[in-house]
């Protein structure tokens, strides 16, 4: 059958849930989702009874068949033909599970309406008009990227109702699309996991300051700037390393970069290692002193939240998105400027008392945040709400 489908008997006195990752394939969102699972795992819900969908191949998929859970659907990798089996088999997998509610975790389903589905946001760049987001493509790229958007608008407006984690895109949510059932629940501090070490990246001399870039070949999150940044630090004397997250893929943004990299004779002082699964982000984190977010835009990031429960610096864009989420727990920096941005490291680094205020703001912040397992409670109270609501 094209869907893979491992089912047991449907306790009808339960809510029944699809829990639908289809649209998670890796990246942060995938590290949220995952959070979730444990939760769910290692807690009893005995209202709800779940119906699975992940992406095959996934790390989401392979921690589910490891976890031998016995209602499972998987979707294929290609997005367009994920979308095309949702809309042929939609409706038999609604009907086959009895379905109550689906809840998205992140993205839309094509799944049919007579069933309330319930998403979770995270693309800000809808909410931010303003914003020229995709100011770095052109032609045909842009054009795409912007008919995506539409899409997202789209399925939004679909949704019965809306999860956020960021209050600010919940009010243009409404102001903007006329979204008004939403809630806003805060992000969740980390959970334990299986520690595992991380291949290929040995601890670096302690007299090396490492910068981490927890991301992809994403031009949002301005990598680009890293080989500007290595040139501004050997002009101060200082030494940095980075280690980038992308993947070794050979593609255009790979070759750009390792380019750049070379113009700039920083071979030396960038470490490109790929995609993290999490039970070795806990070793990735034990290698670094700074967490960079330098983007655009963002809803959230786990790097944020990251950054602070592993007691590191995070250094962030100076935007409005980011003081509203961050307050005083990090070193606010202009993004597009590297001499700039390594002035106000190097003022870090020599100054104890900025060091001792900093960390003292990171430990307040931190605490304003939910666990994962009271996260989670607060989005399945939602499902219900929403599942009782006329």
């Amino acid at each position: 059958m094209i869907i893979e489908l491992i089912t047991k008997s449907t306790n009808y006195n339960e809510m029944n849930v699809l829990l639908n990752f289809a649209t998670i394939k890796k990246g942060g969102g995938q590290n949220v989702a995952i959070n979730f699972l444990e939760t769910l795992r290692y807690n009893s819900f005995d209202e709800f009874n779940f119906t699975y969908v992940v992406v095959d191949g996934s790390e989401i998929h392979k921690l589910l068949l490891d976890l031998k859970v016995e209602r499972l659907l998987v979707m294929p990798f290609n997005p367009i033909k994920r979308i095309l089996k949702e809309i042929i088999f939609g409706r038999t997998i609604i009907q086959k599970f009895k379905i109550d509610l689906i809840y998205s975790y992140f993205g839309y389903g094509l799944y049919p309406k007579s069933v309330k589905q319930v998403t979770g946001s995270a693309d800000s760049n809808i909410f931010f008009p303003e914003v020229d987001f995709w100011s770095e493509y052109s032609g045909v790229v842009k054009y795409f990227k912007h008919i995506i958007d539409l899409y997202r608008v789209w399925g939004l407006k679909r949704c019965t109702a809306v999860i956020f984690e960021n209050e600010e895109m919940q009010v243009r949510a409404r102001n903007l699309y006329n979204i008004v059932n939403s809630v806003y629940i805060k992000p969740s501090i980390m959970i334990d996991c299986l520690h595992e070490p991380i291949d290929g990246l040995n601890k670096l001399n302690k007299e090396v300051y490492t910068g981490l870039f927890l991301c992809g070949w994403q031009k949002n999150k301005n990598y680009m700037i890293i080989p500007q940044l290595i040139k501004e630090f050997k002009k101060k004397n200082i030494k940095f390393h980075f280690i980038l997250t992308a993947d070794l893929d050979n593609s255009f943004e790979h070759q750009k970069f390792l380019q750049d990299i070379r113009l700039n004779n920083a071979n030396e002082n960038v470490s490109i290692i790929g995609n993290v699964p999490k039970r070795k982000i806990f070793d990735l984190y034990q290698k670094i002193d700074f967490v960079f977010l330098l983007s655009k835009l963002e809803s959230f990031s786990n790097n944020i939240i990251e950054s602070w429960y592993f007691n590191k610096v995070l250094v962030i864009s100076d935007a409005n998105w980011a003081r509203s989420i961050c307050m005083n727990a990090a070193l606010y920096v202009d993004r597009d400027n590297p001499d700039k941005i390594t002035n106000v490291i190097a003022a870090y680094l020599s100054s104890d008392k900025q060091k001792e205020d900093l960390f003292k703001e990171i430990k307040k912040t931190l605490s304003l945040h939910p666990n994962v397992f009271t996260k989670t409670q607060q989005e399945l109270s939602y499902l219900k709400f929403i599942h009782e609501k006329n």
